[in-house]
């Protein structure tokens, strides 16, 4: 599954990824993938693809909510 998530993270496609890792059904390994990682594959990927994203940006993430990282994304002062 590690390989299956650095795959993911470089934007490769599911059915692509479980057919290179040796699994003919894709829905089978997404099943798979999300008891390993509590996540499908595409919530994986979406989610590194926006922790990547805020990363390159230094947008520290809060201990709760959203809207302080929108404000901060936009420009406007939290709070």
């Amino acid at each position: 599954m590690e390989k299956a998530k650095a795959m993911l993270a470089d934007g490769l496609q599911v059915q692509e990824i479980a057919a290179s890792l040796g699994y003919e059904d894709r829905p089978y390994f997404s099943e798979l993938f999300k008891k390993h990682t509590g996540l499908t594959p595409t919530e994986y990927r979406n989610k590194k693809v926006i922790s990547s994203s805020l990363h390159s940006r230094n947008v520290l993430l809060p201990s709760r909510g959203f809207r302080p990282i929108i404000e901060s994304v936009a420009g406007r002062p939290s709070g």
